[in-house]
């Protein structure tokens, strides 16, 4: 019960933005939706690494961290800001969506070696994407923010499953 309701509210917590209704799934990047896709896809497994304590706190937050910053990589190599403003929900909704589908497929016992295959493949994305020069946009002063706000959630996350403990 505990990793669940753990796994619940990572879900509910770590998604940047709110749903909304979409808009016209033809005005996405592809390239930006695959990276928000392998955004969730990262932080779901790492969620679950700590859920089992496979991974420590430190190590999730940089799972998380770097999954992060390869969505805003993508993004700010693709598309112009005033995109990400106008798209930032609907790419939010590829996010949560595949970090809903990781995180359930390991508590209902249905995650595969392919889906573990697809991580990889994410993984070897973000990493490759990381170890390139940052697009201009992402400033010392914009990756600290990033890595602010997911501590702050993160913390607000624990927080909660300490008082539901």
């Amino acid at each position: 019960m505990k990793k669940r309701a753990f796994l619940l509210l990572s879900t509910i917590f770590l998604s940047p933005l709110a749903y909304s209704q979409p808009q016209d799934i033809t005005q996405l990047n592809p390239n930006v939706v695959a990276a928000a896709n392998c955004q969730g896809q990262i932080t779901g497994i790492a969620i679950s690494n700590y859920s089992s304590g496979i991974l420590n706190e430190q190590r999730t937050k940089a799972m998380m961290y770097g999954a992060t910053l390869y969505e805003f990589f993508v993004l700010f190599q693709e598309e112009s800001l005033s995109h990400l403003q106008k798209y930032q929900q609907q790419y939010a909704q590829f996010e949560q969506s595949a970090r809903t589908q990781v995180l359930e497929s390991i508590d209902n016992g249905n995650f595969t070696w392919d889906s573990q295959g697809d991580i990889d493949v994410c993984t070897a994305r973000m990493t490759e994407a990381l170890t390139s020069p940052y697009p201009s946009e992402m400033t010392q002063t914009f990756r600290d923010h990033i890595k602010q706000n997911l501590d702050q959630r993160f913390e607000a996350m624990k927080n909660i499953m300490g008082a539901m403990q």
